[in-house]
């Protein structure tokens, strides 16, 4: 009788168990596959904060956004044709850290903002006045239909990767 192979494991077992390298590696991508997609994103979410001229605050400052789990920082501006990302070096205005998770939900519209603030889940270091400015600006505004979609299926998929996510 030959021995029994193991069964194999789920694909979800083996998505579940790379997902944390995966998630990790996520810094390691070449900056434009990450810079491309995230300000087209940002243009596509922030149109109407552009035109009218709410994102003025971050001409000639700069915002980083810091995802923890991914350790991975986006250092933001406002250049002529709305945000842009930066791969260099640069001394952040205000600093906006926390988990992929937490950004999902400040991405989400139907959340609030100021909870995830006031639990410290997300946190905001530099300067004040700058980082009220980026919370309200931009994790309140009314995200459009099609950024609400990207949102939930990411949520959903960071459900499905991570239970505890």
């Amino acid at each position: 009788m030959l021995p029994r192979k193991p069964p194999l494991p789920s694909p979800l077992k083996v998505i579940r168990t790379i997902h944390p390298v995966m998630k990790r590696q996520v810094r390691r991508l070449p900056f434009p596959l990450l810079r491309v997609p995230i300000e087209s994103l940002m243009r596509g979410a922030l149109q109407e904060a552009m035109e009218n001229g709410e994102l003025q605050f971050l001409r000639g400052r700069w915002l980083q956004i810091h995802i923890e789990d991914m350790k991975l920082k986006l250092n933001i501006t406002l250049g002529a044709r709305g945000p842009i990302l930066v791969q260099s070096e640069v001394e952040p205005d205000v600093i906006v850290s926390g988990r992929f998770k937490q950004f999902i939900l400040l991405a989400d519209s139907s959340n609030d903002p100021d909870a995830l603030f006031f639990q410290r889940k997300i946190k905001v270091e530099g300067d004040t006045e700058m980082g009220l400015l980026v919370k309200n600006t931009l994790f309140a505004s009314e995200k459009p239909i099609w950024i609400q979609h990207i949102v939930r299926k990411l949520d959903e998929l960071g459900d499905v990767l991570d239970p505890s996510y």
